[in-house]
């Protein structure tokens, strides 16, 4: 029994392992020979208009090492719906023209260098080729696939020359040239660049309005896997329509019946169907629904005044939404441009408003920036408007209209305009703001000497000693108003520059800063008496041959009266016992 029991699992071991080869053998081929695709989709466009048609191409790659070309049958679809169908056919590569800058991630060992900003690349299927150069220099190019997502999938190192200039494609002789410096080429064969790719293309013109996500399936062949591709989003526009809309008057009386008429018509052709929204302005009259592409509605309840009359299609599932021109409608409009009352916030006006006075006047200090003009209309549908602004209409009737203030004159136009929009109102008010009566500075310095006591707005005199050495000095006056004018020793000097130069004579030299507020009324003086020392002790000898050789002592360039005076005081003085 055991012996059988023993022969019985071996010939059961047996059967496996035949019913296995015989397995292996005929799937062998289709198990281990397939090559995974990598499928992508584009279109003729993103978007385009019902009824017309658009184009979309898929390209299969077997993107491995001596892959080759996928072939068969490619599936459309809109999300899950089948929509087409297309055979696969080989592409060939194609030049585009990128910026420099758009370049992916570049191997360490290359660089960009196209002579021109932007650089010629290769596209090919799912792959983009970028012929870069090495950071050594050499005579080399470094050709790059890149995939669609930027990523690094194959490269070669092709010698014979570098920095990019042109690409250029023989289709027959089936090579890409890439040329470089001084016209140096280098041909690479298709084959060489491991591309095995065929695209597909399908176009369909009746896509529904609206937003369709449309991919590729590749079911796959012998030798390659199937694949499907990414999404493209193309969206479908509606028809586009116009409108236009007529009356039956053009100026009517306050209660009479108006009727308005729309048609939409659609350039293309077709009925469009539908809402029509008739409006005066932003206000809704009415909706009617289109008849034969015709709407028609009828209103007594215009109110006096300018209308602006409008109809609005609303659209439906193939036509697109319109809006009609303005057709204008007068309904007996008021004429009344009239203020019942002016008044400046806080301020007087000169004269008081009465009616039929067109032109005031009013003064504001220099504090005062800005002020409110608020009027009263004697008819409340006439328009204000106050240096063209439209005020805030405040709870006693009241449009207030805030308004800048700058220093001198400021004209102030208040235009009233009636109801209806022909008969106008000019009221003009001139407000004079006061200037500035700020005549202090911010800051005084001399050169070469320091103020005693330390500078102070308040402190108008000062004093300031220098040595014999030093024969003329600047001052630098800062006023604290921005508009103030200041003169050093009777001459403008712009704010925070130093004066011109100031020559000093030995013993007390008088400087004066003038400082004319903003107003050109009030004025402040502050003052420095520069103390120049007399240096050196003359002996009356040492003093006659100075003068004898003409001695330039105050070093102006030349030999005058003030170097013969400045000799003199140095003369040491003679004491008679």
């Amino acid at each position: 029994m055991v012996r059988l029991h023993d022969v019985t699992k071996r010939m059961k071991l047996v059967g496996f392992v035949i019913l296995f080869l015989l397995l292996a053998f005929i799937h062998t081929a289709p198990i281990f020979a397939q090559n995974v695709t990598t499928s992508t989709i584009s279109g003729s466009s993103a978007a385009s208009t019902y009824g017309n048609s658009v184009t979309f191409t898929t390209t299969v790659t077997d993107s491995a090492s001596g892959g080759t070309t996928p072939s068969g049958m490619v599936t459309f679809k809109d999300g899950t719906t089948d929509i087409g169908t297309a055979t696969l056919s080989s592409t060939a590569p194609t030049v585009a023209v990128v910026s420099a800058s758009t370049a992916p991630l570049i191997p360490s060992d290359m660089k960009v260098t196209c002579t021109l900003i932007d650089c010629p690349v290769v596209k090919w299927g799912y792959y983009t080729y970028w012929a870069f150069s090495y950071m050594d220099n050499r005579d080399s190019m470094g050709i790059v696939a890149f995939d669609a997502s930027g990523s690094i999938v194959k490269q070669w190192e092709k010698t014979g020359s570098r920095y990019l200039s042109k690409i250029t494609i023989d289709s027959s002789a089936r090579t890409i040239t890439f040329w470089g410096q001084d016209d140096a080429t280098i041909v690479v064969e298709w084959a060489s660049l491991e591309n095995a790719n065929a695209s597909a293309s399908f176009t369909i013109s009746s896509l529904a309005v609206g937003t369709h996500s449309i991919t590729a399936v590749f079911l796959g062949d012998d030798t390659h896997t199937g694949s499907t591709s990414s999404g493209f989003i193309h969206n479908v526009n509606a028809i586009s329509s116009s409108i236009s809309l007529i009356s039956s008057n053009t100026t009517a009386t306050y209660g009479d019946s108006v009727t308005f008429s729309a048609k939409v018509s659609a350039p293309s052709g077709g009925t469009p169907s539908g809402l029509i929204t008739f409006k005066d302005g932003s206000q809704t009259l009415g909706t009617s629904l289109l008849s034969n592409g015709i709407a028609t509605i009828s209103s007594s309840a215009l109110s006096p005044g300018s209308h602006l009359i409008t109809a609005e299609y609303a659209g439906d599932t193939i036509f697109l939404s319109s809006v009609s021109s303005a057709v204008p409608l007068q309904m007996n409009l008021r004429s009344n441009a009239n203020l019942s009352d002016l008044t400046l916030q806080g301020i007087s006006l000169n004269p008081t408003f009465q009616t039929g006075v067109f032109s005031y006047a009013a003064t504001v200090s220099n504090t005062v920036y800005a002020i409110n003009v608020l009027t009263s209309l004697e008819d409340s549908t006439a328009d204000v408007k106050v240096n063209s602004h439209t005020g805030t209409l405040l709870s006693n009737g009241q449009i207030s209209t805030p308004i800048d203030l700058t220093v001198g004159t400021n004209a102030i136009h208040i235009i009233v305009t009636a109801q209806n929009g022909v008969a106008q109102t000019s009221y003009t008010v001139v407000v004079t703001r006061a200037g500035s009566d700020n005549t202090e500075l911010n800051a005084l310095t001399i050169s070469g000497g320091v103020l005693n006591p330390t500078f102070s707005s308040g402190i108008l005199a000062y004093t300031s000693t220098v040595s014999n050495s030093v024969y003329s000095v600047t001052v630098t006056p800062t006023a604290s108003g921005s508009d103030s004018k200041v003169k050093v020793n009777g001459i403008d000097v712009s704010q925070g520059q130093a004066s011109s130069s100031i020559h000093l004579d030995v013993g007390s030299n008088l400087i004066t800063v003038e400082v004319t507020a903003q107003d050109g009324v009030n004025k402040r003086t502050y003052s420095i008496l520069v103390m120049r020392s007399s240096g050196e002790r003359l002996g009356v000898t040492q003093a006659f041959l100075k003068i004898s050789s003409m001695y330039d002592s105050n070093h102006d360039g030349k030999f005058d009266a003030d170097d013969v005076r400045e000799i003199l005081l140095q003369i040491e003085p003679l004491f008679i016992k």
